[in-house]
């Protein structure tokens, strides 16, 4: 009697993964329908714990890909949207301008230039060059 005690209790520690529930280790008060309805309910608590941990580490995951996107959609280069970084190596064909703005150096924009708009967009120049002041000379 003793041998079959104690292999119920070392079988209801290892369903329960420890002996932390008290009740489970007297050998008198558990009936086997009793056990196996505690045995199910074990389960199934530890089935939605695990669930919950599952939604946890989802939602987490989810957090960190938004957080990620966001950072890489609100690129730092944006800051420099309409600034001049470099100017243009060739003249422009006067013809091609339709007027001229100035760009002077700030935080954002590194360089001083004159932005010369054209029909394909905008251009930046050297204000330093004779012809780019000839042609602000010619629109004025």
């Amino acid at each position: 009697m003793i041998w079959a005690d104690l292999l119920r209790f070392l079988f209801v520690c290892s369903m329960y993964k420890g002996c932390y529930d008290r009740q489970l280790v007297t050998t008198t008060s558990l009936t086997p329908p009793e056990d196996r309805l505690r045995r199910q309910l074990s389960s199934k608590s530890l089935l939605r714990s695990q669930r919950e941990d599952m939604v946890s580490i989802k939602a987490t995951a989810m957090l960190i890909m938004l957080l990620t996107f966001c950072l890489l959609a609100t690129d730092t280069s944006a800051a420099y949207y309409g600034c001049c970084r470099s100017y243009m190596k060739r003249k422009l064909p006067f013809p091609a301008i339709k007027g001229y703005s100035v760009q002077t150096v700030t935080e954002l924009c590194p360089i001083s230039a004159i932005i010369f708009h054209t029909k394909k967009g905008q251009v930046c120049t050297n204000p330093a060059l004779d012809w780019v002041m000839e042609y602000i000379n010619l629109l004025r």
